[in-house]
């Protein structure tokens, strides 16, 4: 008997070790072919990419062959015109317009020639001179950041020339972008009391009054006015640079004035009426009107509409301020926000992560960390939602339970952050469903997994 039971539980032992063994080389072999099949999907996804790829490289060579060839075609053209009316001109007895035409080309080509021989004798005295040697091997020193022989080059350009302000000023530039303001303002403040009239102090000046964390944009426009009276009458190159540099800073002036003026607006206490929310929104929309290329302007008018309850235009004004500054972390933040309000969670989650990215003083480091928490809580239920849907089984009494495709097309949406424009279901032979979603160039497909929901674009 005790050999017998012996014997029975050493068959019983090596039948379970048998089986275990077979269940995981089965899993095994599973996890192989799932693996397999993985591999494969994916070459053959960057095999079709590479040959539309290469089929888009090749229309493009088509068409801008063909596009040579028409421009071609249109020159040749042009030519043979443009020598039949030579040829007529010639023909024709000359009147007087032709020959006034003809005499104010040639003053304006003898005017040319002038303004080219004054460069280049300005340029060779600038050579010869030894004060723009000096001013050339200070301002040669300060980019390769020899930032000592710098200074002591612009203190023996003052000490030397002391009427030339130059020097007071490029040495106020290098304090100033040390960080040294202390330093910078009396600096500026000496070349403009030494000369008054001169357009670099004056312009560094009000460079100076605008930079700061709190401009003073009074003084900054009492100097830019007198910037431009000075030189809008003259004609000369330097002149006309100089205005339209001073009606650049003025017009950001007048900007600023109005966000300042929004913001008092929006700072009470209790927060902001919708009144309060509203003229603001005026103010900001005269702000961009008057400076355009400030990417705070358009960044504030969406944050603006955002209150509003408008978030279109909130994602409108955040994309163009990103267009002027693309490394600008608080309308990634705002963008984000409005993204995360239209239900686009794929979208506001890249957005938020270029605003932790792009966050180098880390002022919204924190909310850009929440809000991107909060969203992957919402895609990782969304993904769950839609599993546990896909996955229903038949009933008992053999019935099925309802599915919403409207709200499978939704999740699917979401989770790839696309419109889909419709879907299709299915009934896959194990029992479970798939769905199908097709948008405006890619078809996405959801299937419940081994380890969860599996989307991929087909």
């Amino acid at each position: 008997k005790k050999k017998t039971t012996a014997k029975k539980k050493t068959a019983a032992k090596k039948k379970t070790t048998a089986k275990k063994k077979t269940a995981a080389k089965k899993k095994t072999t599973a996890k192989k072919k799932t693996a397999a099949k993985k591999k494969t999907t994916a070459k053959k996804k960057t095999a079709a990419k590479k040959t539309a790829k290469k089929s888009t490289a090749k229309k493009k060579t088509t068409a801008k062959k063909t596009a040579k060839k028409s421009t071609a075609k249109k020159k040749a053209t042009a030519k043979k015109t443009a020598k039949k009316k030579t040829t007529a001109k010639t023909t024709a007895k000359k009147t007087p317009s032709s020959r006034s035409a003809k005499k104010t080309s040639a003053a304006r080509k003898k005017a040319a020639a002038k303004q080219r021989d004054e460069v280049a004798e300005t340029s060779l005295q600038r050579i010869q001179d030894p004060r723009e040697v000096l001013l050339h091997d200070a301002l040669r020193s300060q980019r390769t950041q020899d930032l000592a022989a710098a200074e002591r080059y612009l203190e023996r350009f003052i000490e030397d020339y002391p009427k030339d302000v130059r020097g007071l000023i490029f040495l106020a530039d290098m304090k100033l972008t040390l960080g040294n303001r202390e330093a910078a303002e009396p600096l500026y403040k000496t070349a403009l009391r030494k000369d008054k009239t001169n357009s670099l102090a004056q312009w560094s000046m009000a460079m100076y009054y605008l930079d700061g964390k709190t401009p003073d944009l009074s003084k900054a426009e009492d100097l830019l006015k007198k910037l431009l009276k000075a030189n809008s009458g003259s004609k000369t190159a330097e002149a006309r640079e100089w205005t339209a540099k001073a009606k650049d800073r003025l017009s950001y002036c007048e900007s600023r004035r109005l966000a300042f003026e929004s913001r008092k607006a929006l700072s009470r206490k209790g927060g902001p009426t919708p009144k309060a929310l509203r003229s603001a929104r005026d103010l900001l929309k005269k702000a961009l009107a008057a400076y355009p290329k400030d990417p705070r302007n358009h960044m504030n008018l969406g944050s603006l509409k955002l209150q509003l309850g408008d978030a279109e235009g909130a994602v409108e004004l955040c994309e163009s301020a990103l267009e002027h500054d693309p490394t600008y972390a608080r309308a990634y933040l705002v963008l984000g926000k409005a993204l995360l309000k239209q239900g686009k969670l794929q979208a506001a989650r890249t957005a938020l992560l270029q605003c932790i990215e792009h966050d180098e003083q880390q002022r919204d480091l924190a909310e850009s960390w929440h809000l991107r928490r909060h969203i992957e809580q919402e895609l990782a239920q969304t993904r769950r939602l839609c599993y546990e849907t896909l996955t229903q089984r038949m009933s008992e009494d053999g019935s099925r339970p309802p599915l919403s495709l409207a709200q499978l097309k939704e999740w699917i949406a979401v989770l790839e952050g696309v419109d889909i424009q419709h879907a299709d279901l299915t009934l896959d032979p194990h029992g479970g469903y798939t769905v199908t979603g097709f948008g405006a160039r890619d078809t996405f497909r959801a299937s419940p997994g081994p380890e969860g929901l599996v989307l991929e674009r087909v």
